[in-house]
């Protein structure tokens, strides 16, 4: 059976939390700047979390967002390999859109 929704998010956060030095939801709540209510909200499944709070909960946890929310969908997160290839890829994109806008505006002047 596939987790997903509050049940796998709990999971995904409790086992990153784990390899933290927190002992609680308390503690993760207070430092990520999120209500302890919120958590248990999103465990049980009463509210739908808000990509501003995971993203506060993931880099206190050293977790990025896209792995939570893949753990929300209940789908596998995606490889690290390819997040950071595809990162690559964009910083090379915009270079190369770039140096065709300076050569357009070269021709241009």
């Amino acid at each position: 059976m596939q987790l997903y929704g509050g049940k796998a998010l709990k999971r995904a956060i409790h086992v990153a939390r784990a390899r933290t030095d927190m002992t609680s939801d308390m503690e993760l709540a207070r430092r990520a700047h999120v209500s302890y209510d919120t958590l248990m909200n999103w465990y049980g499944d009463k509210t739908v979390p808000r990509p501003h709070e995971v993203k506060k909960v993931g880099d206190v946890l050293g977790v990025s967002y896209s792995d939570l929310i893949a753990a929300w969908e209940g789908k596998d997160p995606e490889p690290a390999a390819l997040v950071d290839k595809i990162d690559e890829l964009v910083v090379e994109i915009r270079e190369l859109v770039r140096a065709l806008d300076r050569r357009e505006r070269s021709r241009s002047a």
